[in-house]
């Protein structure tokens, strides 16, 4: 996550946070595909 937050010149928190929505969402998605 730390070079993720060099590359893209933001905070480690903010990919951190990123990470986390990114997950959920991707989460929500294959439930509703394959329940």
């Amino acid at each position: 996550l730390e070079e993720i937050a060099d590359i893209t010149g933001t905070q480690l928190g903010t990919v951190k946070s990123r990470m986390h929505y990114a997950k959920r969402a991707l989460r929500k998605l294959i439930e509703e595909k394959a329940p």
